[in-house]
């Protein structure tokens, strides 16, 4: 499916860091405007749950990176995330699972 392999360029270390920003722009416009297009509608919702778990694992996972546009790419992902599943009493532990793993470093 399309969304998957746009997260899968997202964390992928070896793809140019252009391509995964653009990954994770075009993940979220995906999933927050698949109610503008009539053939995407729905698709976040559409999916099961292990699919979504594994999409919002994915983006989790992509925070730890070095490279800070790649981060807010993922974050990027990780926000439209959250705007579909926490309005729906889905995914609450996601601010307990950010919580306990923001560090700050000294740069």
């Amino acid at each position: 499916m399309f969304i998957y392999y746009t997260m899968e360029v997202l964390k992928k270390d070896d793809a140019k860091p252009q391509a995964r920003q653009l990954a994770g722009i075009i993940f979220k416009n995906t999933i927050l405007n698949s109610t503008w297009e009539e053939e995407l509608e729905g698709i976040w919702n559409k999916m099961d749950e292990p699919q979504r778990d594994a999409l919002k694992i994915s983006s989790l996972q992509t925070l730890d990176n070095e490279d800070r546009d790649i981060i807010r790419a993922a974050a990027t992902a990780l926000t439209a995330i959250c705007i579909l599943e926490i309005p729906e009493g889905r995914w609450l532990e996601v601010i307990e699972i950010l919580s306990a793993n923001t560090i700050h470093k000294d740069n």
